[in-house]
Parts: C-alpha cells; structure tokens; sequence
C-alpha cells in the first residue's frame, strides 16, 4: 500500500520556464510498511503528470505494482486520468488505477492525521530544506534573518551567498539525503 501526498518545498527552486526563484511542490509515493519515500517528483505544481510520473517512479524503485494507493481528495488524485469515466468504460477507456489493478482509497477531507506521509514531510522540513540556502521557512517565526524587515547585513550577505538550485540539481540533492537518512541506524 502506498500513501500519496503533495508537499510544498520552503526553499525556492529556478523555475525552469522563468529562471526566477519559486517554489516548487513535491508529490511523494511512501510506503506504508517500510515507512521509505519510493517515489517522487518535484514540479511547479500538483497535477496530473506529477502524480503519473511519482507513482511511476515508485513502481520502478519497488519493482512491482501496489494494491492500493491512500491518497488525498486533491483534483488532480480524482481526475478521470486515474479514476476513468463511466461513459468511456465501454470504448476501453478506463483510468490509470483500474488498468494497473490499483485500488484508490481516499483520506477524510481535512485529516492530515490521517495519512503517514505528512510524518515524513515533517522529518524532510527538518532535516533537509532548512539546510537549503534558499530556505525562506514555513512561518513568520521560522522566516530566516535575510528576510526580516531592516537585515541589511543579512540580505547583503545572503546575496553573496545565494545560491539556488535548478529542480535537477534538487533532485540530486534530495536523493543524497534519502541515502543518509536510510543509513542512519533505527532508534526503535
């Protein structure tokens, strides 16, 4: 079983198409057994192509298909993509989780008790995006120096500093922590 979600990253990223800062958002595939992130994808929004290629890349780091997949009520999760349509059923048009065998189950609205993945993103806002340079934080309180009003030092040396990455470069940074992250000996 996979539980789904979307993540919005707290550091900025180059958007591809602008080359300005933004931030991006994360959809992430996590196991529920092992409790490991399998698949992912870092786009400029939650959609219909990030989910398709997250849960593909899960299928291909697990190496088989998941029975069933706990996800948000977002639309993009209950898009006729996944799901189908009962008009096009008969011309053979059905959705991305009945032609691989998934069964789609949906988290109560407003319940993010309820899926295991926000865990995670709590560990990952922890442990990696406040370790990015481009951090800009989750809160007013958790806002870094060089944004405050009146840091001049701090805004002149962060502009030195700065550095940005490309969603590419992201990635790469992001698998390296996973690496470290699943090294790290269990406290349990």
């Amino acid at each position: 079983m996979l539980i789904a979600d979307g993540h919005t990253l707290n550091f900025q990223v180059i958007n591809p198409f602008t080359g300005k800062p933004t931030r991006a958002t994360l959809l992430g595939f996590l196991d529920w057994k092992s409790g490991g992130l399998v698949g992912y994808e870092i786009m400029l929004e939650e959609c219909t192509q990030n989910i398709a290629s997250a849960l593909r890349n899960a299928i291909l780091k697990m190496d088989h298909i998941p029975e069933f997949v706990y996800q948000n009520n977002g639309r993009a999760s209950k898009s006729k993509f996944f799901n189908g349509d009962k008009k096009f059923e008969e011309l053979g048009f059905t959705g991305v989780y009945q032609r691989l065998g998934i069964k789609p189950i949906y988290a109560t609205p407003y319940n993010a008790r309820a899926k295991v993945i926000e865990r995670f993103f709590l560990d990952f806002q922890e442990g990696f995006e406040k370790l990015m340079p481009s951090y800009i934080g989750t809160s007013i309180e958790t806002k870094p120096a060089y944004l405050k009003r009146n840091e001049k030092l701090q805004k002149t040396i962060h502009q030195k500093n700065n550095f940005i990455p490309t969603i590419q470069q992201t990635i790469a940074l992001i698998e390296e922590w996973l690496k470290f992250k699943h090294a790290q000996p269990c406290t349990n």
